[in-house]
């Protein structure tokens, strides 16, 4: 189905497939349902990997929305998840890097 998502992948450096010199937080690949998270980028600049999950998890949700929009709804949602609903998520972050690209 088109609004799945079917795989998570960790990549240690993730950059923009459009303009490689830039580096991103997260990747999804719409068509596939795959999300890539880049693992160094969320440590240097200390931004929850969760969080970036859900953002990627709205742009396959609500595909015609407009970015600035998924921005507004991650920062809404972000606080109202439970430490309960944080450790559920987390489970699909994977611990292993993959080399594959986007």
């Amino acid at each position: 189905r088109e609004k799945d998502i079917v795989a998570v992948y960790m990549k240690k450096d993730l950059r923009n497939p459009v303009n490689p010199k830039q580096k991103v937080f997260g990747i999804l690949v719409r068509d596939e349902g795959r999300i890539f998270l880049g693992k160094d980028n969320h440590k240097k600049h200390n931004e929850p990997i969760l969080q970036t999950l859900i953002h990627e998890i709205l742009h396959q949700a609500l595909p015609t929305t407009p970015h600035d929009r998924i921005n507004q709804l991650e920062t809404a949602i972000w606080p109202r998840f439970t430490d309960n609903q944080k450790r559920f998520l987390r489970k699909y972050i994977p611990k292993h890097v993959v080399k594959k690209e986007p």
